[in-house]
């Protein structure tokens, strides 16, 4: 209500901000408050500021300012005393007071609720990024994790041992042992799975006829 008849009178006048502002020895910035409802100015100040726009202090505390059909400034119904003037200005700095409250109040909360924000997301990706660890740690001694495989097969009553080291992925580290079973299995091809290899053996002795057992070790 004040700052818009502020800024209307002061227009009428044809003043600029800086202007007035000069006038009254306060700031541009503080006028640019007045005028957007941020602030008000006190009772001498409004007196000074009434002077300066050639208007009554009523005029500006009314709640138009704009000139009627005919051109001419509707003026209140009766002009209020110097102490009317302060209580309406101290309800009028009370109401922006409250009104600043507010708004530090709900900033508050945003910033607030904005960290909530920030603390949950950093907190997902942290978990994310410790599963993301501890499934590859898991991987890796899953692939590092050593078994051995015993084979005893009883060929025309002799007894032939072989071993198969593996890792997790059952991949051949090493195999060695009787003779029988690299120059036997060789005709069918190298075998760089574990699984193929005692699956091959399996069924070669179970057609032939041949005693086999297999015992297989993990190593801790």
């Amino acid at each position: 209500m004040i700052g818009e008849n502020i800024k209307n009178y002061r227009k009428q006048k044809g003043y600029s901000q800086e202007t007035l502002a000069l006038q009254l020895n306060v700031v541009r910035q503080t006028v640019s408050k007045w005028e957007k409802g941020l602030s008000v100015p006190d009772a001498e100040m409004l007196e000074k500021l009434a002077e300066v726009l050639e208007v009554s202090p009523g005029e500006l505390l009314s709640k138009t300012s704009s000139p009627d059909a005919a051109g001419e400034k509707t003026e209140p119904a009766e002009e209020p005393n110097t102490s009317e003037i302060a209580n309406q200005l101290a309800i009028l700095n009370e109401n922006l007071a409250m009104q600043a409250r507010n708004r530090k109040r709900a900033l508050q909360l945003i910033k607030k609720i904005l960290l909530g924000l920030l603390i949950g997301l950093a907190v997902i990706i942290l978990l994310v990024t410790l599963a993301s660890k501890l499934l590859t740690f898991q991987k890796a001694a899953e692939e590092a994790r050593l078994t051995t495989t015993k084979i005893t097969c009883t060929v025309d009553g002799v007894v032939q041992s072989y071993t198969i080291l593996s890792d997790g992925n059952q991949t051949i580290l090493s195999a060695e042992g009787s003779p029988w079973f690299d120059e036997t299995f060789q005709a069918d091809g190298y075998y760089g799975h574990a699984g193929e290899y005692t699956v091959a053996i399996h069924d070669y002795c179970l057609e032939n006829n041949i005693p086999c057992e297999m015992e297989e070790i993990d190593h801790p």
